[in-house]
């Protein structure tokens, strides 16, 4: 009776572990099922939106080839080579895009969960040519727009343009700029279907092969980007400063810092002398809240006016034979009747009427302003050995230069 007890409790055991395996067994097997199909769901929601902005990015390729290039090669309002260098191959682009957005259509209607798509996408590899062509361009197209300006038929045509309603408020600069932007976002949309499409799925191999060779124009097209962010910086200024500047903008100057400052002009004690009175200079009258705009080849300092810069202080830092002719300096601690100067640089050259000095907001903007300054170079104020309160600061013409 032992033996026979003991077997069946055996028995019953086994059951149990088998029964607890199984289990186990349709409990992975059911997470597995619910992995995949979280992953199918994400990865038809990704080619949606991928699909979504394709959409979006065609119609305003339709817009730039209807509502601008068309109707200026009709026109004489500009020439031929100005078409050419404003709009690059936009039309190209449309022509293949359009083609391209009518395909994954196609696909994404009939859907299943091992639908391919990277056999189209690898379409886009043949024309990083063409992408490459229009962001060597992007710089030259930029800069013709800002060259017409002046024409005034041409201004009148793009405002014209631009408020009908296939724009939707979207400036012709806005639009120009798409392509630019629409790789990078190709790249981000494709490693995101590779992360969620399965190493065994017939499509993983194709979409890892398209992201791979979409690769070779992104450090191009991040590269037009940054121009273009630093076009629309200098844009957005010329707009904003009175009297208008027409040679602001340019294809070699950039905004490396903004920012609001509190500015003090240096006093003379008498007429025909480099000496200043820093008793004077920091009295609430002579205080001014300014804007300070440095660009890579000068600076501005501007009085705001709501949203109006009113230009005070215009000053370029080199020669046309590259000699420094601005110097932007830090003061030494000796000289500074208050803590609260303790951030203050002194700008001083032959465009700036008399020397001034520049409150910066804390230390750290200190430190990137005379960073960035064209000397580089810390330099003290020297005090003259009399018995008056009286100082020579630095100037550009000052013998203690080197």
């Amino acid at each position: 009776m032992g033996v026979a007890q003991s077997s069946q409790k055996q028995k019953k055991l086994k059951k149990q572990r088998l029964a607890a395996v199984v289990l186990a067994q349709k409990l992975y097997r059911g997470i597995l099922a619910r992995r995949w199909y979280q992953r199918t769901i994400h990865r038809k929601r990704i080619v949606k939106e991928l699909i979504t902005t394709e959409e979006t990015y065609v119609y305003y390729l339709k817009t730039l080839s209807e509502v601008f290039i068309a109707p200026l090669r009709d026109s004489s309002i500009i020439n031929k080579d100005q078409i050419r260098q404003i709009f690059s191959v936009a039309d190209i682009l449309y022509t293949f895009h359009k083609d391209l957005f009518t395909n994954l259509m196609e696909r994404y209607n009939k859907w299943w969960y091992n639908q391919i798509l990277s056999d189209i996408l690898l379409q886009l590899t043949m024309y990083v040519r063409i992408y490459s062509q229009y962001a060597n361009n992007f710089n030259q197209s930029l800069t013709c727009l800002a060259s017409l300006d002046k024409n005034q038929q041409f201004v009148k045509f793009i405002m014209n343009a631009e408020q009908k309603i296939e724009c939707h408020d979207q400036p012709i600069r806005s639009i120009l700029v798409m392509p630019i932007q629409r790789v990078p976002r190709y790249l981000l949309l494709l490693k995101e279907l590779v992360k969620v499409t399965d190493p065994s799925h017939p499509d993983f191999d194709g979409l890892q092969s398209v992201d791979s060779k979409l690769q070779e124009i992104a450090t191009l097209i991040n590269d037009r980007k940054r121009d273009w962010e630093r076009y629309s910086n200098l844009v957005r200024i010329q707009k904003l400063i009175i009297p208008k500047l027409t040679d602001l903008i340019s294809p070699v100057r950039r905004l490396v810092w903004e920012g609001d400052i509190k500015m003090f002009k240096l006093q003379r004690q008498s007429h025909g002398s480099d000496d200043v009175n820093l008793k004077t200079i920091f009295g609430r009258a002579l205080q001014k809240d300014r804007r300070l705009l440095l660009f890579n080849d000068q600076l501005m300092i501007c009085k705001q006016q709501k949203e109006i810069y009113k230009l005070s202080i215009r000053a370029k830092f080199y020669k046309e034979d590259g000699e420094i002719i601005l110097m932007i300096e830090g003061i030494s601690d000796f000289f500074l009747p208050s803590n609260k100067m303790a951030n203050a640089v002194q700008i001083s050259g032959p465009e700036v009427t008399c020397p001034i000095l520049v409150l910066m907001g804390d230390a750290f903007e200190k430190e990137e302003l005379l960073k960035l300054s064209p000397n580089n170079k810390r330099k003290t104020m020297v005090k003259e050995e009399s018995p008056h309160t009286s100082y020579s600061p630095y100037t550009p013409h000052s013998s203690s230069r080197k």
